[in-house]
């Protein structure tokens, strides 16, 4: 792996999800998924989240290499229906205390290689859309993810198991 993989970067993209991607798809020939409801099949997830980061990390990879997953813990609220959409979303981070100017090449550097005309081809195959952010744009997105999980948390009366 090249040295430029750094703590800060992040990607985000969204994924319609199509009836392909649904539970029914996911082993056409098995009869019991033919049974079940025709939502987001959490096999496909997976994959999606797999996809996310291996996008995340392709330009810090060296020729020939790939990237494995090696542990995956997801909990699902609601199933997802054809025609909505999934949110993934990846970021780097420092250690605390790392300093600004420290922070801010990362950054850019992550931002570069997000919008690298190869990267960016990969994912438009793909489908995907990346929104390469600053720092604050991540920290501010991810204070807002918090404010809007735990309303849904305590509105749903959700408890850790």
């Amino acid at each position: 792996m090249k040295p430029t993989l750094r703590a800060g970067a992040s990607t985000q993209f969204s994924f319609r999800v199509s009836a392909t991607k649904t539970v029914p798809h996911l082993f056409p020939e098995a009869r019991e998924f033919q049974l079940m409801p025709t939502v987001f099949a959490t096999g496909f997830m997976v994959g999606l989240m797999e996809w996310t980061c291996l996008n995340l990390v392709a330009p810090h990879l060296d020729e020939g290499e790939g990237s494995l997953g090696v542990h995956i813990n997801v909990s699902h609220i609601a199933a997802t229906v054809p025609g909505y959409a999934v949110e993934s979303w990846y970021g780097l981070y420092a250690p605390a205390g790392t300093p600004p100017d420290v922070i801010q090449k990362l950054s850019a550097a992550a931002k570069k290689a997000a919008r690298s005309p190869e990267f960016a081809k990969r994912i438009e195959q793909e489908g995907l859309e990346v929104t390469a952010t600053d720092p604050a744009e991540l920290d501010r997105y991810v204070k807002a993810e918090e404010v809007r999980w735990r309303k849904i948390v305590k509105e749903n009366n959700i408890k850790p198991e």
